[in-house]
């Protein structure tokens, strides 16, 4: 098995790792990585509907589209990631064969885990770990976090709101109360640390990505992940119905208004642009509502 440590915390350069690995590599293998803050959305989902935007515009978080199903998740340099590459078993989708080391590993540091919901790991009866999966012919890839110190308050404040005014096809987060698993180690350790242990316990051979590979990696962040036509514009169709006002849009684009429609639409839903759009118009106070109703 080979084992990657990515060196970059850029998620868009991340999620672009992963990918490549998954679609060139035919090798088992696993890659750790930790991201500057941002929050991850599944493929199939609506950031609109997951979010808090105003909240991320605010501290300057991106919100990022990976390329696996899912909810959405929150990620800074004390959450830890780990992709496993391997080939597809007969039980696809089969969370427990990748889950049941983690757990395992997490035994070895004396912090009792369970997995419930399928594919998450649970301590003390809070989740301090959720996983997807993508499977392209016989090649699975399965990721997961591993909330070892995240700032849990930021989590809190960006995702898990589940906006019912939002009408939406698009695969909904399930939340969990949520921990970190510093809380449980018996004696003081940091993120850095806790990720050599896991890369210890899983053994494998370091690898390093060639200057090649470094490049293509490089571009896929650049022209997919690091694009406002994949985080944003792959967002399907949704109608949002809040305080009077109806609004549709689709590819995060709003179709149509049911105020200030000659303001609003084809405009790019993004908080704001919306607001600025409003303030020339009604100007900044009733902007600020209208962008709240919208986006929160």
């Amino acid at each position: 098995m080979k084992l990657y440590l990515s060196m970059s915390h850029d998620p868009a350069y991340n999620l672009a790792a992963e990918e490549y690995l998954f679609t060139n590599s035919s090798d088992e293998c696993v890659m750790l990585w930790t991201s500057e803050p941002s929050v991850i959305i599944g493929k199939f989902q609506n950031p609109y509907a997951e979010v808090s935007l105003t909240e991320c515009e605010r501290h300057g978080i991106g919100v990022f589209r990976r390329n696996s199903g899912g909810g959405t998740v929150y990620h800074d340099r004390g959450n830890l990631n780990y992709t496993v590459f391997s080939k597809k078993s007969e039980n696809s989708p089969d969370y427990k064969r990748f889950l049941t080391p983690i757990i395992e590993f997490l035994a070895t540091l004396g912090i009792s885990a369970e997995i419930r919901d399928t594919s998450a790991i649970f301590v003390d009866n809070k989740k301090i770990s959720g996983s997807a999966q993508s499977v392209i012919g016989e090649r699975v890839m399965h990721h997961g976090t591993l909330l070892f110190d995240a700032d849990l308050s930021a989590l809190s404040r960006l995702t898990g709101h589940a906006r019912e005014k939002i009408i939406s096809k698009a695969i909904r987060s399930n939340p969990s109360p949520v921990t970190n698993i510093k809380k449980y180690m018996p004696l003081p350790c940091s993120t850095d640390e806790f990720s050599e242990k896991l890369r210890d316990y899983l053994g494998g051979d370091e690898a390093e990505f060639s200057e090649n590979e470094l490049q293509r990696i490089s571009e896929l962040a650049n022209t997919k992940y690091g694009t406002w036509e994949w985080n944003w514009g792959k967002t399907g169709s949704f109608v949002l119905e809040s305080d009077g006002l109806t609004l549709s849009s689709s590819h995060g684009i709003i179709d149509s208004c049911s105020c200030h429609t000659d303001v609003l639409c084809g405009e790019r839903l993004i908080p704001s642009v919306i607001k600025d759009k409003l303030a020339a118009t009604v100007g900044e106070k009733e902007a600020a509502r209208l962008t709240e109703i919208i986006f929160d």
